[in-house]
């Protein structure tokens, strides 16, 4: 979740930026990211700190700065830098980038920003300034100080020697192997520059042949157990002769000139300076060495320390050359060149628990196989795999948790672990076992402290404590901070004396308000932490800070110098001069009610009430009081840590008569679109004399005030306009003037018809018909519009027509029908509500096109039969001719029989058509009719537009 969080935040910055990407992603056309400088960065700022040696240890076992040249950022130059020797110039880093590299490797970057300045003023080596300007710091220079000189002075770096473990560290990333680094192996094995340096060089004999039992000697426990160690049976003869046997028993050590040669480097990667070189070789063969020799080194593995937490991140270099990390002349690795090394398609370094004491320096009491059978019992619980095809690289994987081996969780502290190389073809099961044993010790440890700790939100007897979550919790979570405050006192040196604990507390949380503190004392702060194996160190200080001065004493009893109606002058004597920071004064009105039920009997009873002046002054005007009323008065002071209590109360003060006081807020008993009735409750003071009526003012935006006298309540408020809010207040007059309004009342008049719709347009025209398109009223008069009612009207004689429409959200079409061809219609909308109808809106004028006539009204009548067969006959013309004059008309003709089957579907075969002449008598002759038989007859008009 944290991550998360963290992640959209930065991803909410970056687009708040804003920018092409900003905007695709907005859109959805492009998936969010965040920068990896950002994310490093933001992680950076919550990592635990360290010292600078001890990301130098972790930086070297994953391989130095070879291994990050693939990161776009510090690949130019790594790459510079991978040749030590000088072949393409060193490269440089930036500060960021600098940055950049140190929280690769899970670093800080407080941290990190404190190393780049301490190098770039000390060197490579501690003494000398390095290289910063502005293309940076020379990575040599980094990659140097990494090396040989890795305590930077206030960088959390403690121990001033470097411990074994740290010397079998960079033995390793200089020389490959320890057989290299003591000068041990054969004449063809060994270096001729490497034993020119050490006997020229140093001055003392180092013997080029040495037998492999020596370096044994140094590196196991045991060496003479390793002719029983199952391991054994893949080793040369020559590691079993007698000489390791015979060596062992002499108690091999290096040699002051073995060391010199170790710690002097070869050329090219160069460890220490020879003043160094000479004092340390000194030291380490003066000194009783531990069995083993480099408790954190086997045969193919190498890790910076011994001890972890659980969880804790363990960088682990691995080897899959012949001889290892020991060498041609060390003990035989548990599978060497004798026997080929099965590392399968996915092969892992894993983390076995031991059983009973463990092996140490390369073996442990059980075996190798059975380190298989447990690892293929209960399984690897913390595994990293390997890349077949690297032969030196390096893994990481999680320290175990105590309670993996089944123990109580609260009791398991401490337990041990064996890291093994082993050849899998799953990266789960194991094959073999491809190195010895490297035992490890995983212990929960009280937990670090926070990394700061500060006051801020102070007072005059408390400051807030905050401090960020421990991150470095010892393996196990943190249960409680405990916060401490001492009293102190700052000297020139920015240094402070902490005299005894005031204060202490313990917390769960962040932050703790630390209380009682004393008023204008110096103090620091420090935080510690516990977890199930006890609790950790006090933080650093945190920095000085200074509670507020003590708060004002309370004034004295106040007294009025002047009284009028509606305000008095106070004053009072100051407050004593010691007091720190006096910023303002604050007065309390407190009204005095002769019946305390009258209290009740009006919403508008005064109430006390507290005014404020700025500044150190004792006298003062208070405003805003009602005429006619007696009042008590307190004073308190303030500064800056807050105000103190309230001064006595003064004598009692009575204003003098005036206006009457303001009624309570009126209520509203009816509302009508021109008006209101308003009701309201007499004021609680009169000001000393009757009331005598009220002012009645409504105010609303954009419109003028509308003030109406009334004797009392209720009484109504005339001329509003409907649909409209208003403010509406009342004041109450009598002999002495008219008082302050009451609290207002916000209303809204009744509603009103609708305004008119927006004028209408035409969407589409067919013949005789019209699509409308019409818009909403803007404003609907407080009721919601119910319908439109659209009129077309022609010139007369012609009628209009009218069509309705259920109103919606927004605006609507209606088709309006039966209209006259070729006529000019003035279209028009009214929207209606239940209040009313609107006026109608701008009207649309429009000309319908002319269309084919209308069909006469009624069939065509018989008027005489002019022979036996031939008939006349007569019709009406139609009513609408389309616009356009009648040209004619057609006579239908069709026998009965035959109009019955066209009826049910036949065919018109039998049809017989007149085309006539139109005349004013609308008639026509049907001829050839067959004597006897029944006949139908129809008619239809025609003009330019066709037949109708």
């Amino acid at each position: 979740d944290g991550t998360a969080k963290l992640f959209a935040d930065l991803r909410d910055e970056e687009l708040a930026e804003g920018g092409d990407a900003a905007a695709e992603i907005a859109a959805g056309q492009l998936t969010p990211t965040v920068a990896r400088r950002s994310v490093l960065f933001a992680l950076g700022t919550v990592a635990p700190r360290e010292g600078f040696r001890s990301w130098a240890n972790r930086m070297l076992v994953r391989g130095g700065f070879e291994a990050f040249t693939d990161l776009p950022q510090l690949a130019p130059p790594v790459a510079g830098a991978a040749a030590a020797s000088g072949s393409r110039g060193p490269a440089a880093l930036s500060r960021e980038d600098f940055c950049e590299l140190v929280l690769l490797l899970n670093g800080s970057l407080e941290d990190a920003g404190e190393w780049f300045d301490a190098i770039s003023e000390t060197g490579p080596a501690g003494g000398r300034r390095g290289r910063a300007d502005a293309d940076g710091l020379d990575i040599h220079t980094i990659h140097r100080r990494a090396l040989a000189a890795p305590r930077l002075e206030g960088c959390a770096d403690a121990e001033p020697a470097m411990a074994l473990q740290e010397v079998a560290v960079r033995l390793v990333a200089i020389w490959g192997d320890l057989t290299s680094a003591f000068g041990l192996g054969s004449a063809a094995g060994s270096s001729s520059a490497g034993r020119e340096d050490a006997s020229t060089r140093h001055g003392g004999p180092c013997s080029s042949l040495m037998p492999r039992g020596q370096l044994a000697q140094a590196i196991l426990r045991d060496p003479v157990g390793l002719s029983n160690s199952p391991s054994s049976a893949s080793c040369s003869s020559s590691v079993r002769t007698g000489a390791v046997g015979a060596a062992a028993r002499k108690g091999w050590r290096p040699s002051k000139g073995h060391w010199s040669r170790a710690l002097h480097g070869k050329h090219g990667r160069y460890f220490l300076l020879e003043r160094d070189t000479r004092a340390e070789s000194d030291r380490l063969a003066a000194s009783s060495l531990p069995e083993p020799l480099f408790p954190n080194l086997c045969d193919r593995l190498l890790v910076t320390k011994g001890e972890w937490t659980p969880s804790e991140l363990i960088t682990v270099r691995y080897s899959l050359a012949d001889w290892g990390f020991w060498g041609s002349c060390g003990p035989p690795p548990l599978v060497s060149s004798g026997r080929r090394l099965q590392l399968g398609a996915r092969p892992f370094i894993a983390a076995v628990p031991q059983v009973g004491d463990g092996g140490v320096g390369g073996r442990d009491d059980d075996g190798a196989e059975d380190s298989l059978d447990r690892l293929r019992g209960i399984g690897a619980w913390h595994a990293s795999a390997v890349d077949p095809q690297v032969a030196i690289g390096s893994v990481v994987l999680r320290a175990p948790e105590p309670h993996s081996m089944g123990a109580n969780e609260d009791a398991a502290l401490v337990s041990r672990w064996n890291l093994r190389l082993f050849g899998s073809d799953d990266g789960v099961n194991p094959i073999m076992a491809l190195s010895g044993p490297l035992p490890i010790q995983v212990a929960t440890l009280p937990p670090a402290p926070p990394a700061a700790v500060a006051g801020c939100e102070l007072a005059h007897n408390s400051a807030l404590l905050q401090w960020p979550a421990c991150m470095a919790t010892g393996g196990a979570p943190v249960v409680w901070y405990e916060a401490a405050v001492w009293e102190c006192e700052e000297r020139a040196n920015n240094d402070v004396d902490l005299g005894p604990a005031v204060w202490s507390q313990r917390t769960e949380e962040l932050s703790l308000r630390a209380f009682p503190l004393q008023p204008l004392r110096m103090h620091v702060a420090r935080v510690r932490c516990a977890n199930r194996a006890g609790v950790g160190a006090w933080s650093a200080r945190s920095p000085p800070f200074q509670t507020l001065p003590p708060l004002p004493p309370a004034p004295l009893k106040p007294s009025a110098s002047i009284c009028g109606a509606r305000e008095v002058k106070l004053r009072w004597p100051p407050v004593d001069e010691s007091v720190i920071g006096l910023m303002q004064h604050s007065v309390q009105v407190v009204p005095l009610v002769a019946d305390p039920d009258a209290r009740t009997s009006s919403g508008a009873a005064p109430t006390p009430w507290v005014q404020t002046f700025q500044g150190p002054q004792t006298e003062v005007r208070v405003s805003g009081l009602f005429s006619n009323t007696t009042y008590l008065f307190q004073v308190r002071a303030h500064n800056i840590s807050g105000h103190g209590p309230w001064s006595p109360p003064s004598e009692s003060i009575q204003t003098r008569p005036g206006p009457p006081q303001s009624p309570a807020a009126p209520s509203a008993t009816e509302i009508l679109p021109d008006g209101v009735q308003l009701a309201w409750q007499y004021p609680f003071n009169n000001g000393g004399a009757c009331v005598r009526g009220y002012v009645l003012k409504a105010v609303a935006p954009d419109l003028a005030a509308i003030e109406v006298h009334a004797a009392g309540p209720p009484a109504w408020l005339r001329g509003l306009k409907g649909n409209t809010w208003y403010d509406v207040c009342i004041s109450a007059t009598n002999d002495l003037g008219t008082g302050p309004c009451s609290e207002p009342l916000r209303f809204r008049t009744g509603a009103v018809a609708p305004a008119p719709p927006g004028a209408p347009r035409q969407a589409a025209e067919a013949g005789q018909e019209e699509v409308c398109h019409m818009v909403s009223p803007v404003l609907d008069g407080g009721a919601p519009v119910l319908k439109y009612r659209i009129t077309a009207a022609p010139p007369p004689p012609h009628q209009p027509v009218e069509v309705e429409a259920e109103a919606g959200e927004g605006s609507c079409s209606v088709l309006i029908s039966d209209l006259r061809g070729a006529l000019e219609y003035t279209i028009t909308v009214q929207a209606e509500s239940r209040v009313g109808s609107s006026a109608p809106s701008e009207a649309l004028v429009l000309r319908t096109d002319s269309t084919c006539p209308g069909s006469p009204p009624g069939p065509p009548r018989l008027c005489e039969q002019v022979t036996q067969t031939a008939l006349a006959l007569r019709w009406d013309p139609p009513h609408s001719d389309g616009g356009s004059v009648v040209l004619g008309y057609e006579l239908l003709v069709v026998s009965a029989e035959r109009f019955a089957a066209l009826a049910s579907g036949g065919s018109d075969g039998d049809l017989q058509q007149h085309a006539v002449t139109a005349d004013a008598a609308c008639m026509a002759v049907a001829e050839g009719l067959q004597p006897g038989k029944a006949y139908c007859f129809a008619v239809r008009a025609q003009n330019i537009k066709g037949w109708g």
